[in-house]
């Protein structure tokens, strides 16, 4: 048995006391259930819940010594809820050789409690699409083979040990995450206060996860949303080959791209394509590859200002395997500028990696492609902002010429640079963009958790929804605090965009 260390003896007592009902749960399903009830809507408590979970009919009365013992273990799973100390109760089943916690009766007690206020919850997910997600994954815990095919690949054995240790592991964090958002959403909490069991600390270590398999890994990448730690990124990175097919079948699944993302989901895309471009293995390249076409036919542009300025990073241990497709992908006229000048960044911090030569080379294929004036202006003129970064006096009449371009387009909002910026940039010489965003995956660092969690709570504060909700309202943040001068109206933003201060979170 499985108990909590908390408050131990209550549950312990409304077992003893529900005994002597033949029909009553067994001792998993009913905790489950009963903390299904304690954080549901109010229409649950409304409902005969109490003779279901003693196998009683439903005009039954429960005697008073259980009622009280009940609404004692309501009081203690909202208080272990509210301190970050809450733990599911199950007795145990011996699984090929394993002890596995029956965390799937657990969860069915939650989703029977759940099923007596079915409005309520559906109003709480139509609100809240996270909590939706994370009630999924209480179903798949629950009835792994009926649900788990929603949010894992059918390759996946749904009966394994390993499989079903992993996702019955979630179960205690899943739920907290659950009651924070339950709890706020009825009012529960002030909003300027925090929800204690956000907070909680991830408790696997570097060796727990190594018997973790790649699916359970997944799991952790779909639901902890911005607050995936370090340490399942290593393990991830770490696994390398195994984990390309579980990764890029994430990233080719269309109904998990298009403007509608949120949440988790939004960030799962972001973590999947950092973990690849980390994993120092050729075939990681493809998959990265293909997320240059998203660009084109799903605009996402919060994602693709969010990693915008680490594109060259992501291939930095690739760059052999990537670079042909990379030329490909500059030069296609079918795709807009974002995707070709990303690409263009790609190709140039390679040759610049294999020598001088390399790099004047790689200057003058830019080149041509910005003085064709049979090119998309945009694109012409983004193939001159890269010029722009490595100025050298056989492209200068060039850069003059796309300022005059750019003076000429009708409607232009702004400039990309001027006659004044390429001066400055003849004045200071080379300064490659991807110098100054070397480590995306400092994203993961404890600080860089921490600062996100800061800056949400404090938009909250202020009324202010968070990206994650409103597409109008993005603006990304720092994703680490940078030790480095003040940044000039001219420089590359802080925030990751890859595009200029000026243009970007100077306004």
């Amino acid at each position: 048995m499985i108990s909590s260390p908390a408050h131990p003896t209550s549950f312990q007592q409304l077992r003893a006391a529900a005994g002597i009902y033949p029909n009553a749960m067994d001792f998993s399903t009913m905790h489950g259930f009963l903390t299904g009830v304690a954080m549901g809507p109010d229409e649950v408590h409304e409902q005969p819940w109490l003779p279901l979970a003693l196998g009683l009919p439903d005009d039954a009365v429960a005697p008073d010594e259980i009622i009280g013992l009940v609404m004692q273990v309501f009081e203690e799973v909202v208080e272990d809820l509210i301190e970050g100390a809450f733990e599911p109760q199950a007795a145990t089943e011996q699984r090929g050789g394993d002890t596995l916690p029956r965390m799937d009766l657990w969860c069915q007690g939650f989703v029977q409690a759940c099923a007596l206020a079915n409005e309520g919850w559906e109003d709480m997910t139509n609100d809240d699409l996270d909590l939706g997600k994370l009630l999924l994954i209480i179903n798949i815990i629950a009835d792994p083979e009926r649900y788990g095919p929603l949010l894992f690949s059918n390759d996946v054995s749904f009966t394994d040990a390993g499989f079903l240790a992993e996702i019955r592991g979630l179960t205690g964090a899943v739920i907290s995450k659950m009651a924070s958002r339950v709890f706020e959403i009825e009012g529960l909490f002030d909003e300027e206060d925090a929800f204690p069991g956000q907070d909680m600390e991830f408790d696997f270590t570097g060796d727990e996860l190594r018997e973790i398999p790649e699916q359970g890994l997944m799991l952790f990448i779909l639901t902890m949303g911005d607050r995936l730690p370090r340490v399942v990124v290593d393990e991830c990175v770490r696994r390398g080959a195994d984990m390309l097919p579980p990764l890029s079948a994430y990233l080719e699944d269309e109904q998990n791209w298009g403007p509608d993302v949120a949440g988790d989901q939004w960030w799962a895309l972001l973590h999947c394509i950092f973990i690849l471009g980390a994993i120092d293995d050729p075939r990681a390249a493809a998959p990265l590859l293909e997320i240059f076409k998203r660009m084109r036919d799903l605009p996402n542009d919060d994602l693709w200002d969010w990693v915008a300025a680490y594109w060259p990073a992501l291939f930095r241990n690739k760059r052999k395997a990537a670079a042909p497709a990379l030329r490909r992908i500059a030069e296609d006229r079918t795709l807009g500028w974002d995707p070709r000048s990303r690409a263009t960044g790609c190709v140039l911090e390679a040759a610049a990696a294999s020598g001088s030569e390399a790099l004047e080379a790689a200057l003058d294929w830019v080149a041509v492609i910005a003085a064709d004036e049979t090119e998309d202006d945009d694109a012409r003129c983004w193939m001159g902002m890269a010029l722009l970064n490595f100025p050298r006096e056989r492209h200068r009449l060039l850069l003059e010429s796309l300022v005059d371009l750019q003076q000429q387009q009708a409607g232009l909002l702004y400039m990309m640079f001027d006659m004044g910026e390429i001066a400055h940039a003849f004045q200071t010489g080379d300064a490659p963009e991807w110098e100054r965003f070397p480590d995306p995956w400092s994203f993961y660092d404890p600080e860089a958790i921490a600062q996100r969690q800061r800056r949400w709570a404090e938009e909250d504060i202020a009324g202010e929804d968070s990206f994650l909700f409103d597409d109008d309202e993005f603006m990304p943040v720092e994703t680490y605090v940078r030790e480095q001068p003040k940044v000039g109206r001219n420089d590359p933003c802080p925030c990751g965009s890859g595009k200029k201060y000026k243009k970007c979170c100077l306004h």
